[in-house]
């Protein structure tokens, strides 16, 4: 269950759900714009390219290979603006497949998770939802000190270890966060941003079934994170699935309300979804930095 949307964990570190709506509808209304003024333009380069020439003014030999080179210019210039101006480098190999996936995915949302997260939100006080989102998240803290110990940053290592030491004791197994009023910040990392440090690429994009949104690299590190928690060896696996679930079911509430907005107001919420999570992956693996396109592109390129 955690699984139809485990993209928006990401959207909600340190970003307003809200925010993402807007830039998305101010990014539809964009294209929009850029496809009336192609269209409106368009008719008015055929009649400028349709000249007539009056009987006897035939241009002479000279006048016609300066008008070729000028043609010849025109058309090298209007490439390279053309290679300029290309999108990103295609990330999406598996298109056709990935839709197919995300459509399942949101039907089996909408059958059964959307139910239980509206009773969930209208059911629990929003005191008890911090405490389970805080008990939840605090199990995969162990998960994010190995990976920042693998990427060398030992200090961010040791403050992550000693949130977990602190939220399981006094914080009554993560249910409070008397290590965040400690001075010990919340820390992200994950095996797919160790794995890019060490630079292996990201590898095509891919929506799994029930899981969601993520990458071919991103998939091998969600496993590695799952190894990494300290619940996989000390329970059940049912009872490690139900966590993990319940982590989703948390997140999921969170952001439910931008999710609703995000879908009404978005023409292809494939595409929306695709590259809300990209670009959001990408800054995540900068440190929550903003990017331009070209470190877009080096973030998130897999490759020839």
């Amino acid at each position: 269950m955690a699984g139809v949307l485990p993209a928006w964990p990401a959207f909600s570190d340190g970003e307003t759900p809200q925010e993402l709506v807007a830039a998305s509808a101010s990014a539809s209304e964009v294209q929009e714009q850029e496809s009336t003024l192609d269209f409106a333009i368009e008719p008015a380069r055929a009649e400028a390219a349709v000249t007539i020439e009056p009987e006897g003014s035939s241009p002479s030999p000279s006048e016609a290979e300066e008008a070729g080179a000028a043609s010849l210019a025109s058309a090298s210039s209007d490439a390279l603006s053309s290679e300029e101006n290309k999108p990103l480098t295609n990330r999406d190999p598996f298109e056709s497949l990935n839709r197919r996936t995300f459509t399942f995915n949101r039907g089996f949302e909408k059958i059964f998770i959307d139910p239980v997260v509206d009773f969930y939100g209208w059911a629990t006080p929003e005191i008890m939802q911090k405490g389970a989102h805080n008990g939840f998240e605090n199990l995969g803290t162990p998960s994010v000190a190995i990976n920042k110990l693998l990427q060398g940053r030992l200090r961010e290592s040791g403050i992550a270890s000693g949130r977990f030491v602190v939220n399981s004791t006094l914080g009554i197994v993560g249910i409070f966060d008397p290590a965040q009023r400690m001075g010990l910040v919340k820390q992200q990392a994950d095996f797919g941003q160790t794995l890019s440090i060490y630079g292996l690429h990201s590898g095509p994009y891919m929506v799994i079934p029930l899981l969601g949104p993520t990458t071919v690299r991103d998939s091998a590190g969600f496993l590695m994170d799952f190894c990494f928690r300290p619940d996989t060896y000390l329970l059940t696996p049912s009872i490690t699935m139900f966590l993990i679930g319940g982590y989703g079911l948390t997140l999921k509430e969170e952001t439910q309300t931008a999710l609703d907005a995000l879908r009404a107001n978005a023409v292809d919420e494939y595409a929306v979804i695709r590259s809300l999570y990209l670009m959001h992956r990408a800054s995540q693996l900068r440190g929550g930095a903003e990017l331009t396109e070209e470190e877009l592109e080096k973030e998130l390129y897999f490759g020839e």
